[in-house]
């Protein structure tokens, strides 16, 4: 019999019988080692077998209510599950708006809302998929590498499936040159083409690669070690460290190694400031040597103005240079220049093929994008019926690797059904929360407004320009 992965369950002594359901329910899954206080009055006493107890636990519960967000023993217990990367799953018992500290961490992780349940059985299921079979603990990390194993697929697959036929072959004179090494690894280390995630392998053919003097594939061990590096040892100090040897990987010719100082400094990662013009000026580089990945972002950056000044044009050119390498998520941001009629001339019919194509690639936000076309009626005749379709395919999407996706669609459900009249508020607040909850800053205060005793409706001319 497997051994069972351990839970902890934080929760407001106010929740005491939904707490008490909710780990019954999953208890009889006979998955989980279960512990919970189970009614013991908070104090100092109980601390040490508290920190005891998340030091062991794989997956940390949340149960969210309005007067679980009120407590700083829960804050503290919160704090010290991701210290120790245990595996966060928020469970929203009640709709609740966030104070500022659990924001930062609890919009990071895709939860359950169990108040819209019917079935036990049914929250339960949901919970193991959430939890799935590997147990990573990032759900970020998880996110971030399912998007680039797709990323890498489209643009690579041909290399792709010639290296693992080679492989197969035993051709090891093949297999074992740098870039060919290169590529195997990462098909372990991503699970590509029906290829299991291997990281004993993945690491063996990286290391073979930077033997024979890839810089991509060096960085890629770097990075490995970065993401295991324990807690404790994650000081400023250390990080740097690894900033400076992934900086002197870039500086000489490694684009993986750009990609990661350019989301480093965009985000503040790593003891590495906020700094949008040093992003964009790494990313820029590695755009500039033709890739796909950084020419989108570079199409990004140029649109919105960020960390260069902004210029339509340009941005067309990377999203046209990108879309020329395959690159999925390019076809949504030509599609939205045709849509707006901004450096390319307005053109409703362009701007669907477009966003058709995104479809088929599975870049869900295409269907929100497309959605907005037959809810606003722009190049289509307005439907209100296939505009729910399609904003319903795009909140639908696997929530790796297409977190934004899926947020995006639910605030544009929310803003269809408040338009359709105050009798549908309820479903457009609950849309509304479910994108909040997705870490969509922008929903909070539409969220509030829509529940607020003295309702103020959307000051909008119905206009869904928030899909940009």
């Amino acid at each position: 019999m497997p051994e069972k992965n351990r839970m902890f369950i934080s929760y407001s002594h106010f929740d005491r019988n939904q707490c008490d359901r909710i780990a019954d329910a999953i208890d009889r899954t006979n998955r989980f080692e279960i512990w919970y206080d189970k009614g013991l009055i908070p104090g100092e006493v109980y601390r040490k077998k508290i920190a005891e107890k998340l030091k062991e636990t794989e997956v940390f519960i949340l149960l969210i209510s309005n007067a679980s967000v009120k407590s700083e023993w829960i804050m503290d217990e919160v704090e010290y599950a991701r210290s120790n990367r245990c595996r966060i799953i928020p469970v929203w018992l009640e709709p609740v708006v966030l104070p500022a500290e659990l924001e930062m961490i609890v919009l990071r992780h895709h939860g359950l809302f169990w108040y819209t349940y019917q079935d036990d059985e049914v929250f339960t299921n949901d919970l193991l998929r959430f939890v799935g079979d590997d147990m990573e603990h990032s759900e970020e990390w998880q996110e971030n590498k399912e998007e680039f194993s797709s990323e890498w697929w489209c643009t690579n697959s041909q290399a792709i499936r010639q290296a693992l036929k080679n492989e197969k072959q035993r051709k090891y004179a093949y297999c074992y040159e740098a870039d060919h090494a290169l590529t195997l690894g990462r098909c372990y280390y991503y699970g590509v083409d029906e290829t299991q995630i291997d990281p004993q392998k993945a690491l063996f053919y990286f290391k073979i690669s930077a033997y024979n003097g890839n810089q991509d594939a060096a960085f890629q061990l770097l990075q490995i070690e970065l993401e295991q590096l324990e807690p404790e040892k994650q000081t400023e100090e250390n990080c740097q460290a690894y900033i400076r040897k992934a900086e002197e990987m870039y500086k000489e010719g490694s684009v993986p190694a750009g990609l990661f100082l350019g989301n480093a400094y965009f985000y503040g990662r790593y003891g590495c400031p906020k700094d949008a013009a040093k992003s964009a000026a790494i990313y820029e580089a590695c755009a500039r040597k033709g890739n796909a990945r950084a020419q989108y972002l570079m199409a990004w950056y140029y649109y919105h103005g960020i960390g260069v000044e902004q210029d339509y044009d340009l941005s067309v050119m990377y999203a046209q240079l990108a879309v020329e390498q395959k690159y999925l998520k390019a076809h949504r941001r030509l599609g939205i220049f045709f849509r707006d009629g901004l450096a390319l001339p307005q053109d409703y019919k362009k701007a669907i093929e477009f966003f058709e194509e995104g479809e088929k690639a599975k870049d869900y936000y295409c269907f929100c994008l497309h959605g907005q076309m037959y809810a606003e009626g722009l190049g289509v005749e307005q439907n209100d019926e296939e505009a729910l379709q399609l904003f319903k395919r795009g909140e639908d999407a696997p929530i790796n690797g297409n977190r934004y996706s899926v947020y995006k669609s639910k605030q544009a459900l929310g803003y269809f059904y408040e338009l359709k009249g105050q009798e549908m508020l309820p479903e457009a607040a609950q849309k509304y929360l479910e994108s909040y909850q997705l870490g969509n800053l922008a929903c909070k205060q539409d969220y509030l407004r829509v529940t607020a005793e003295t309702y103020q409706p959307a000051k909008t001319d119905g206009h869904y320009s928030f899909l940009d």
